[in-house]
């Protein structure tokens, strides 16, 4: 078969696209980068020869096939197959009702091709997972083959000449039913099965046999006990009826007790008045609150007496600490400035009286030193000379004396100064900055002593304020019970807490007694009122006298024996009936079971017959196939070898395969698996072994072989040689379709000089 005409109408990305392959076979490379199409071209023609795969099988090749916009596949395809062409028409919608349409119309004579089958099958008589997995040669990676698909396609050609036929799943089914008629450990399946149930019939006969016998036993003890159950429920009922006439007389009774206890009523309830008579002194009732603010009353009045004592302790204590009169002059040196402000005149009439005495004397030197230079430039230069120096010193004299009266005058008021200070804070001259310091420090002590002490006058007094208004509220709870005499003190309160709590416990107590009598009452007389106490005694057969507490025990006791011995036999009773019961069920009619166990002792014996033949059958399959798979295997071995010769330029010559498609390489006489080789090496071999797996499965009837990037790791060499391989195939008649991103197949076609079309997406 061979494509020679594609127009793509909507599938996937690609739109009204024509492409014209190879006329007359030959060999087609198909270029594109990637992302060009390229995928979708391939997939378009998998869809013309088979349609689409279903969901469950491809969603994302399904996905791809669709075209972007309308959800729609078609196209069509026109081919030659021996020697006719036809043109297949294909449409495919997602939204349509009737989702695909197909015609295969021969063109020589526009006759159209009736079958059921895929045009894929029509024309190359394999199912698209065969043609997927043989004429469609991927990338090899790792040395696989696309697929276990290959794999058991070759393994049903061995087995029964027919790729179609997968024996390996005939034989698996087969081995199934068998199984569903026999383990092999003879431990299961339906024959198994079988046996056990004819040996259960054999025993539920002889189980019938003797239920029948069983039944009578039952029989008979079921009416025994019966009759021993009847005579003993005539006793229970006249048991009964004697503790009902007790049960009355009990009840006749407790209506006279209710009587009796009505008129103690009175009696529990004066106890009350009694009891409040001899605690309370006033008209005052207290409660358990009253005697809870007695108690808080008494420990506020305790910790307000000792907070008022602990602050009149501490007012006591409040003493001076400093001297009053030190204070008083400490407050005017605050009032003058401060020691400082104080000091400052007396210091600076002092300084400057010494700095003028240091000027007086310094005037007196320089004086001295004039007058010593005039006489001696008058002795030695003449009196001219010296005359300038003795009137400088004169000068000098009269100005040292000038000076000192000021030093003199200045130093006298200083000493006034400190006089009067000294007077004023009773200090001599020496210490006279410490005692004005002393009496400020004396003033800030009388300052924080009368600060301290307002502060205590303060809290005293709220102490005194707080014991008064305590004391005032305690008197009040005190006089609720106590009268105006109350003493509102410490003692007292816990006294008369104490007293309260005592009372209220006593009245409490009679209190729940009344209370307890008087639910009693009430409870008897809700009981009492559903019974005619009339109508009681009218009712009685039994006297009142004989029914003492030892005759109602017994009568009692009786009536519990009774009872459980009529439990008992109820019981045996049910159990004697439930077995006869079972014994009714399991006594079945012995014909039937004879019957049933004669029918499947003859279905055991076909069964085992129809086993016995389908082992034998499983054999012979096995055989057969095993004699084709080493008559076929040794073909394709020595065709694979051919051409891996011819890809390899003879280095390998030898390419051996097993019936599980195992590869191993002749190298240098020795047998080499193909998980050793390079992937160069391993990819070539595997390329060698699908080609000649082609040519065994298809024979005459040669589709095209589809190379999507399968030469990509074969290097240059390698890759001419394969090149060469397959334009030899295509001048032999088969179509070669290479889909590739690169270059160098047709640079390799063109340095071969060979015949090819190159179609570039």
């Amino acid at each position: 078969m061979i494509i020679k005409e594609l127009y793509i109408s909507e599938f996937g990305g690609i739109k009204n696209k024509a492409l014209k392959l190879g006329s007359g076979g030959g060999l087609t490379v198909i270029y594109g980068e990637n992302e060009s199409g390229k995928s979708t071209v391939l997939l378009f023609i998998k869809f013309m020869l088979y349609g689409l795969q279903r969901r469950s099988q491809s969603n994302i090749e399904r996905e791809r096939s669709l075209s972007w916009s309308g959800s729609v596949a078609s196209g069509s395809m026109i081919l030659e197959y021996r020697g006719r062409e036809y043109k297949i028409e294909r449409i495919f919608s997602d939204r349509s009702r009737v989702p695909e349409k197909l015609s295969i119309v021969a063109l020589d004579n526009g006759t159209p091709v009736v079958t059921e089958k895929s045009p894929g099958e029509y024309f190359l008589g394999v199912p698209r997972e065969v043609f997927e997995s043989s004429a469609c040669v991927g990338q090899m990676r790792s040395g696989d083959i696309n697929g276990e698909k290959t794999a058991q396609s070759l393994s049903n050609m061995l087995a029964s000449a027919d790729e179609s036929i997968d024996t390996a799943s005939i034989l698996k089914e087969l081995n199934s039913i068998r199984t569903s008629y026999m383990h092999k450990n003879q431990a299961g399946g339906s024959i198994f099965e079988d046996e056990a149930k004819i040996n259960s019939l054999r025993l539920k006969l002889d189980e019938a046999k003797n239920a029948s016998l069983a039944i009578e036993g039952k029989a008979e003890s079921f009416e025994k006990t019966k009759s021993e159950y009847d005579a003993l429920r005539l006793e229970l009922e006249k048991k009964d009826a004697l503790v009902g006439q007790f049960n009355k007389i009990a009840l006749i009774k407790r209506f006279e007790d209710l009587r009796k206890k009505e008129t103690e009523l009175p009696t529990i309830s004066k106890e009350k008045e009694i009891c409040a008579k001899k605690f309370l002194k006033t008209d005052f009732f207290p409660d358990r609150t009253h005697v809870a603010e007695l108690r808080a009353a008494a420990r506020e009045i305790d910790e307000r007496d000792r907070a008022l004592s602990e602050k009149e302790a501490e007012k006591k204590a409040h003493i001076l600490g400093f001297d009053i009169k030190d204070a008083e002059r400490g407050e005017i040196a605050e009032a003058d400035g401060g020691k400082n402000e104080i000091l400052a005149p007396a210091l600076k009439a002092k300084a400057d009286a010494k700095r003028l005495k240091d000027i007086c004397v310094g005037l007196s030197v320089a004086s001295i030193i004039s007058v010593t230079a005039g006489i001696v430039l008058t002795v030695l230069l003449g009196i001219l000379t010296g005359v300038g120096f003795l009137v400088a010193a004169g000068l000098l004299t009269v100005a040292a004396a000038g000076v000192a009266v000021r030093a003199v005058k200045l130093k006298k008021e200083a000493n006034a100064l400190i006089s009067s200070l000294n007077e004023q804070y009773c200090a001599d001259e020496s210490n006279l900055a410490e005692r004005i310091e002393e009496c400020l420090k004396a003033l800030a002590l009388r300052r924080a002593y009368d600060s301290k002490n307002a502060r205590l006058e303060a809290e005293l007094a709220l102490a005194e304020e707080f014991y008064e208004a305590t004391r005032a509220r305690a008197y009040s709870l005190l006089k609720l019970t106590l009268g105006e005499n109350a003493e509102p003190e410490y003692s007292e309160l816990v006294s008369e807490a104490q007293r309260m709590t005592d009372f209220l416990d006593e009245y409490d107590a009679l209190v729940r007694e009344e209370d307890a009598f008087l639910r009693m009452l009430e409870n008897e007389r809700q009981l009492l009122s559903r019974y005619d106490e009339e109508k009681l005694k009218s009712e009685i057969t039994v006297s009142i006298e004989d029914a003492t507490p030892e005759a109602v025990e017994a009568a009692e006791r009786e009536k519990s024996f009774c009872t459980a011995k009529r439990t008992a036999l109820e019981g045996r009773l049910t159990l004697l009936q439930n077995e006869l019961i079972a014994l009714r069920i399991k006594a079945e009619n012995p014909i039937p079971i004879a019957d049933r166990l004669a029918e499947l002792e003859e279905k055991v014996r076909k069964d085992r017959a129809f086993y016995n033949a389908l082992v034998l059958a499983m054999n012979t399959i096995e055989d057969a196939s095993a004699s084709m798979r080493g008559n076929v295997t040794p073909a394709i071995s020595k065709s694979a070898s051919e051409i891996l010769s011819r890809i390899s330029n003879e280095k390998y010559n030898i390419l051996r395969t097993n019936t599980q498609l195992g590869l191993t390489l002749d190298i240098d006489g020795f047998g080499v698996s193909s998980e050793l080789l390079s992937a160069g090496t391993k990819d070539a071999a595997y390329l060698a072994l699908r080609i000649a797996l082609i040519l065994q499965i298809f024979g005459d009837d040669r589709p095209p072989i589809i190379f999507d990037e399968s030469l990509c790791q074969l290097d240059d060499k390698r890759h001419l040689s394969a090149i060469k391989l397959l334009c030899s195939l295509a001048d032999e008649g088969i179509q070669i379709i290479i889909f590739t991103s690169h270059g160098r197949e047709e640079r390799a076609c063109t340095a071969l000089g060979a015949e090819y079309e190159l179609i570039t997406l």
